[in-house]
């Protein structure tokens, strides 16, 4: 294959490598102690939801931000932005809608200011391979 053809499979396979990242990363997925089965079921699915809501709220913030304003968000610093903000609620924001509306809008306002991908070196992104039109905004060194 040549680096034209190559270059935009390798782009679209590193976001699967930026998932394992997020979830040792961010997580520690990885990282389990000894302890007994059940207790292991219990933590490994409580991390799994946990993924699975900084997830989802991560990339419903990402499409709004690109419907809105055509700004590619990071996915890794999406997902970090929600799962801090989950983890500083200790998760009571999740019970009553107000309260987790708020959790929302606050997730989205800190993507917007700090979640956008950054353009080092002029690479494509997976937006750029899939052909997905988004405004650029390089901040001055």
């Amino acid at each position: 294959m040549d680096e034209q053809t190559l270059y935009p499979i390798y782009s679209l396979r590193w976001q699967v490598e930026i998932l394992f990242k997020t979830w040792k990363s961010l997580f520690e997925i990885d990282d389990v102690q000894a302890m007994n089965t059940d207790r292991f079921y219990c933590h490994l699915y409580g991390t799994l939801i946990h993924i699975l809501l900084s997830s989802m709220i991560a990339f419903q913030c990402r499409y709004c931000l690109y419907e809105r304003y055509q700004l590619e968000g990071s996915e890794y610093k999406c997902i970090n932005h929600a799962r801090n903000a989950i983890v500083e609620t200790k998760g009571y924001s999740l019970y009553h809608l107000s309260s987790l509306k708020a959790l929302i809008d606050n997730i989205y306002q800190n993507i917007y200011r700090h979640g956008r991908k950054d353009h080092r070196c002029q690479h494509k992104s997976p937006f750029d391979v899939l052909n997905i039109a988004y405004k650029v905004h390089f901040r001055a060194a």
